[in-house]
């Protein structure tokens, strides 16, 4: 009891010292969040109000051109299929759909081909012989589209979408400056463990308010995600489709943004009502294992396939500000900064003052996550009910969000060094061997 009464005391002491007698330590505390990540915070919460006021003012047009869905499959439980499948056929959506369902490996699929079709649907399935990865499973399912198909969708076989899903994404197509939509991804299993809360909160956050935000300000988004997005075929074949190795939706949305600057006013878009629901990590082992494939992958596909975005100007000055910041800044910068600066705080004042200032920038983060949340319920929210009792959860966030910053300079360092893209049990590694990269 005396030492834990001492630590308090010390711990007061500290704090009262830093606030009020170290602003130039406070400065130095907060400038690598302050500069880099909160002004997004500012204009996340500002657009999702601005957009909520839009909504209630003016609806996007509606448009229902035939659309072309590529469902890629591997090893994923026939249930979940089946479950995918139907919410694509039952789709309120009143133009045409037609289905490709893509197995990257010889599966019986003939339970797949029995489904009952409703008028206006239509559903091919596919085995190949040879796996040869998502990427080519894509390509494969573009050249069986028919050809008057122009808007192509890209879906994994284990994500289901609500039923107004399409009806919504493709609202944005109506403008012809549309290149491709972003649906909205949220997270299935929520309430299966912990670390399904913390990832449904990220999802909120990264997702949700982030394409938003970006969407609106600048006309893009960083990515095009791969279990849910849709796609003018027009540019996919500019771009010869899809390209080999991992993070195929990350190296599409690139080259998307590199083909879409040489069109005035090219645009991409998100659609947060349009909702896409996965499955993600229940365990934590789980969860860094995907993180450590994700983190990886940014290392390859902006510092090694895409060193153009590194120069100015290149595709455009917006696309060269949103990469030095979001990505180059926010990604990779931050969590060195934030290591860097805590050994800075450990050597100079000891463990007792690294803990006061880690506690300090803790509560902003806590006060940052619960605003953005509440934002996000107030504004964005389809399910209320279900939203609400995760704000209990925003408290320990920013620890949740710490862990994976720390987990990604692992990552960085692995796939610098080692080029673990190239192992990735993703891609076979007939097809990784072959990458240039």
């Amino acid at each position: 009891m005396v030492n834990a009464f001492y630590l308090l005391q010390e711990l007061g002491h500290y704090f009262r010292h830093f606030i009020f007698s170290e602003p130039l330590l406070k400065i130095l505390i907060l400038t690598p969040a302050f500069w880099i990540e909160f002004p997004w915070y500012v204009l996340m919460c500002l657009t999702a109000v601005f957009y909520r006021l839009r909504l209630r003012r003016a609806r996007p047009p509606e448009v229902h051109p035939p659309l072309g869905i590529i469902v890629t499959a591997f090893r994923e439980p026939p249930g979940d299929i089946l479950k995918n499948l139907r919410t694509l056929i039952h789709q309120d959506y009143p133009g045409r759909i037609e289905i490709v369902l893509v197995f990257d490996t010889r599966r019986e699929a003939s339970i797949f081909k029995g489904l009952e079709l409703p008028p206006g649907r239509s559903l091919r399935v596919v085995t190949k012989q040879y796996r040869g990865g998502r990427a080519s499973s894509l390509n494969l399912g573009l050249k069986l589209l028919s050809k008057d198909i122009e808007i192509v969708l890209a879906v994994d076989a284990d994500t289901s979408l609500d039923y107004d899903a399409l009806r919504l994404l493709v609202r944005p197509f109506a403008d012809p400056r549309v290149v491709a939509v972003s649906g909205n991804i949220k997270v299935r299993n929520a309430r299966e463990s912990l670390w399904t809360r913390f990832q449904h909160i990220e999802y909120v956050i990264s997702i949700t308010l982030a394409r938003l935000m970006l969407s609106l300000l600048f006309g893009t988004v960083n990515n095009i995600s791969g279990a849910y997005g849709a796609f003018r075929r027009r540019f996919l074949e500019l771009v010869y489709g899809w390209d080999s190795g991992t993070a195929e939706d990350l190296d599409l949305t690139s080259r998307l943004k590199i083909v879409a600057a040489t069109y005035p006013g090219a645009r991409l878009a998100f659609v947060p009502e349009s909702n896409a629901r996965t499955s993600v990590p229940a365990t934590l082992s789980g969860l860094l294992r995907q993180r450590q494939r994700w983190d990886g992958d940014l290392v390859w596909i902006f510092f090694k396939k895409y060193r153009r975005f590194l120069v100015p100007a290149f595709p455009n000055w917006r696309e060269f500000f949103l990469f030095l910041d979001m990505n180059l800044l926010l990604q990779f910068v931050m969590p060195v900064a934030m290591l860097v600066y805590n050994v800075y705080l450990w050597l100079n004042y000891g463990l007792v003052g690294l803990l006061v200032v880690n506690v300090f920038i803790f509560v902003i983060y806590v006060c940052w996550t619960i605003l953005m949340y509440a934002v996000y319920l107030l504004t964005l929210s389809q399910e209320v009910s279900y939203d609400l009792p995760f704000l209990f959860y925003t408290v320990v966030y920013p620890a949740y969000n710490w862990l994976l910053r720390v987990h990604a300079l692992k990552a960085y360092l692995d796939d610098w060094c080692g080029d673990l893209h190239k192992y990735s049990s993703y891609v076979p590694r007939w097809v990784s061997r072959k990458l240039p990269f």
